[in-house]
């Protein structure tokens, strides 16, 4: 189980793809906040909760596919 902390990436304007995802179950606050140029995020199937802004601003990502029960998603 791996959780990213709050505002981990946030303002990594020049982040365009994470890879190595598979074992992530938490995203905090604001994780990705302000990624402008973030596309793509490969394997988020385990990720069950998703805290509030974590993916504010990224405005490249079109989708992100949540294949598990994400149990909580937060504004």
């Amino acid at each position: 189980m791996i959780k990213l902390g709050a505002c981990v990436f946030d303002g990594c304007t020049s982040l365009v793809s994470i890879t190595g995802m598979g074992n992530v179950t938490t995203l905090y606050n604001r994780a990705f906040h302000n990624c402008t140029a973030l596309h793509t995020i490969d394997d988020v199937s385990k990720v069950t909760y998703i805290g509030s802004s974590a993916f504010d601003k990224c405005s490249n990502l079109t989708s992100l596919n949540l294949t598990t029960l994400c149990n909580t998603i937060n504004g």
